[in-house]
């Protein structure tokens, strides 16, 4: 009984996380066809968090649906088996799509540069937004209380 108990629940979990990881897969899926068929993604089809929602979800769902794997391997150690080859996958996959993808503005730039170009702020746009002193209040005390002299 409890041999099909985990694998009620295994099956439960395995299609609960896959599909709770689809639209992050799909834009991955999506974004990759765009590199590969034109070698970059135009700037107005790069969907904002597609790093680091896709390797992720990728860890996640592959993490999950190994897990017979590492009992059977790991024994003892199956979790940290499973925590350390989802992190790997994790790594792996968000380097891998940070150094392939490059995004079309006005010019071609790697993702990573171009995703820090959005956090620059030219100097022509700049504006400081420190505070400034305010005239400090002239008070009259009287009665231990203070007023503004107008």
């Amino acid at each position: 009984m409890e041999n099909k108990r985990f694998w009620r629940f295994y099956l439960a979990a395995s299609v609960i996380i896959t599909a709770l990881s689809a639209y992050p897969v799909y834009m991955g899926i999506r974004v990759a066809g765009e590199v590969l068929q034109n070698g970059f993604v135009p700037v107005e089809r790069y969907p904002k968090y597609v790093i680091p929602y896709t390797p992720i979800a990728i860890a996640v769902i592959l993490g999950v649906l190994l897990i017979p794997v590492f009992q059977k391997l790991l024994k003892k150690w199956d979790f940290l088996g499973a925590a350390v080859f989802s992190s790997g996958i994790f790594f792996l996959f968000e380097r891998l799509m940070e150094t392939k993808i490059l995004v079309q503005s006005a010019e071609m730039v790697p993702l990573e540069g171009w995703q820090m170009s959005l956090c620059y702020v030219p100097p022509e746009q700049f504006e400081t937004r420190t505070w400034q002193a305010a005239q400090p209040k002239r008070c009259k005390i009287t009665t231990r209380r203070c007023f503004t002299i107008k």
